[in-house]
């Protein structure tokens, strides 16, 4: 489930894995699940400083990747630059805390409203930098059999933005922009 501009929308994963989506239940359907007390409900988040980073090392740098020309361009004429080779992500950052969180592209925008957090109450909430932990004692929560269970210490998709250092004005700077994500984060810290 994420949010659109202003819809939400739910994802269809069966498309991507077969896993069955809330598609599959309808509107009162998936309304009833998300009420459900029964149902738990958890969520993946980000720090967003590192989530950031990523955005930029993966999508906004690939310059082979022509879906962030547009973005590309929108930096380099906010900040008077003329090659892309001249952008730092401290201006990339700037930029997008800058944009309304709703008219940022979805790598870009605050995981509390790509998750929904104003309808969803989540009762577990994964951490990126501590997942394989979390994902365990959510697989122990739901009683997933240990013999069955993935490696979750796996990860795909990554930058090492751990290891980049970020200059301390540009991290307080998306404090402020993505505060809501950091309360989730300091809310749920590592797990329920």
């Amino acid at each position: 489930v994420r949010l659109v501009g202003s819809e939400m929308c739910i994802r269809d994963s069966r498309k991507l894995d077969g896993r069955p989506s809330l598609k599959d239940l309808g509107y009162l359907g998936t309304v009833a699940v998300l009420q459900d007390i029964n149902f738990l409900k958890f969520c993946v988040f980000r720090d967003p400083t590192r989530r950031l980073f990523s955005a930029y090392r993966n999508k906004v740098c690939d310059l082979n990747n022509k879906a962030y020309d547009e973005i590309r361009a929108s930096v380099l004429k906010a900040f008077s630059l003329s090659d892309f080779r001249d952008m730092r992500f401290a201006q990339f950052a700037e930029w997008v805390c800058a944009q309304p969180d709703e008219d940022r592209d979805h790598h870009m925008r605050s995981q509390w409203s790509l998750n929904l957090c104003d309808y969803i109450d989540f009762a577990f909430v994964v951490r990126m930098e501590n997942y394989a932990h979390d994902m365990k004692l959510l697989a122990e929560r739901l009683d997933w059999p240990e013999d069955s269970l993935p490696d979750f210490s796996k990860k795909t998709n990554v930058t090492n933005s751990e290891a980049t250092v970020i200059p301390k004005g540009v991290e307080k700077r998306i404090s402020a922009a993505f505060e809501q994500d950091l309360e989730i984060l300091a809310m749920h810290k590592g797990g329920y």
